[in-house]
């Protein structure tokens, strides 16, 4: 299968629960599932894993920030999500400034300790932003549907945000645009 033509069935292979990017993978390949929900003995004639984190070879070569021997896979599968939403013609916005406002949450149905990561100055540093000239959007991705996140990203010149799981959008950035990525501990 290739990302320009065909579908492909997503198994994930974690218990997480269903959630609001469910309908990505659904617009992308045709469908997904979690393992949890395989058929007892169901098995598949090709299947493709990958390896997750920041040593992946999807992403980086030799644990360096050289573009791995997989990174135009990762470039097509970009291009191709962003197809699938409709937005290839949507591309950055000079001076757009958008911030991921994150709220505490609890990360998993079974922990109980929430994740506190937000901008405790973020009201600072939109006056700030804006003062230097910025087009500043405070967006929070949890109240926003997979498409729209997508042209929120697609349209930043510049997106800044709290270490975790909604900049993992940098791959549909347009180019050109630049990430500002807080580390926690410096909030």
């Amino acid at each position: 299968m290739s990302l320009t033509g065909g579908k492909a069935d997503i198994v994930w292979l974690d218990g997480h629960a269903s959630g609001n990017l469910d309908s990505v993978w659904n617009n992308a390949f045709g469908s997904h599932r979690h393992v949890k929900h395989l058929e007892e003995g169901e098995c598949f004639d090709r299947a493709v894993l990958v390896s997750a984190g920041y040593s992946s070879p999807l992403w980086f070569n030799n644990r360096s920030w050289r573009p791995g021997p997989c990174h135009e896979t990762a470039d097509a599968f970009a291009d191709h999500v962003v197809k699938t939403h409709g937005l290839e013609g949507t591309t950055r916005i000079k001076k757009r400034v958008v911030i991921i406002d994150r709220k505490p949450y609890i990360a998993h149905p079974r922990s109980k300790k929430g994740m506190p990561r937000v901008i405790k100055n973020l009201h600072e540093l939109e006056e700030g932003l804006r003062q230097a000239g910025g087009d500043v959007r405070v967006v929070d991705f949890a109240k926003l549907t997979f498409s729209e996140q997508l042209r929120e990203v697609r349209e930043a010149d510049l997106l800044v945000g709290i270490h975790g799981a909604g900049l993992s959008h940098v791959m549909f950035m347009s180019d050109g645009a630049t990430l500002v990525e807080l580390a926690t501990n410096s909030l």
